[in-house]
């Protein structure tokens, strides 16, 4: 207990952080001429760890006497939390104007007691950069 007779408070506190991370992806591509397309492939993992050191000590007054109730239970603590992911991405182009896009993804945290489920979202959209391109060169600045 902190007060008047203590004359104050002086606590000392220790922590030692060691946090981890990993990422590792492939990526590959393939033009087919033949039918104006191209395919392109994303796979990946992430990694990430952290670990904390805790000193714990106990709390001192000012003129040096150990304060009742303030030595801790455990001198030390070690917490350690990680997260894992998996992912993938698949996407189609077609003649340079339509795309198509498949995603799948799956991530772990050690705070859950078992992996999230997969997330996989699928996506198309007309891409309409040629046309852009096609209205600009008509314009003047």
């Amino acid at each position: 207990m902190t007060n008047q007779s203590t004359g104050g408070r002086y606590v000392h506190y220790e922590q030692k952080k060691n946090n981890k991370i990993a990422e590792i992806s492939l990526f590959y591509t393939k033009e087919i001429k033949q039918i104006k397309s191209k395919i392109d492939v994303l796979l990946g993992h992430g990694y990430q760890a952290f670990v904390t050191d805790v000193y714990n000590f106990p709390a001192y007054s000012q003129a040096g006497k150990l304060i009742a109730g303030t030595t801790p239970e455990f001198a030390t603590d070690k917490p350690e939390n990680r997260l894992e992911s998996y992912f993938g991405r698949v996407n189609y182009t077609l003649n340079n104007k339509y795309l198509l896009t498949a995603t799948i993804r799956s991530d772990a945290s050690s705070r859950f007691s078992k992996r999230l489920p997969r997330l996989p979202p699928v996506s198309r959209k007309a891409v309409f950069i040629n046309w852009l391109n096609n209205c600009l060169k008509y314009l003047y600045f």
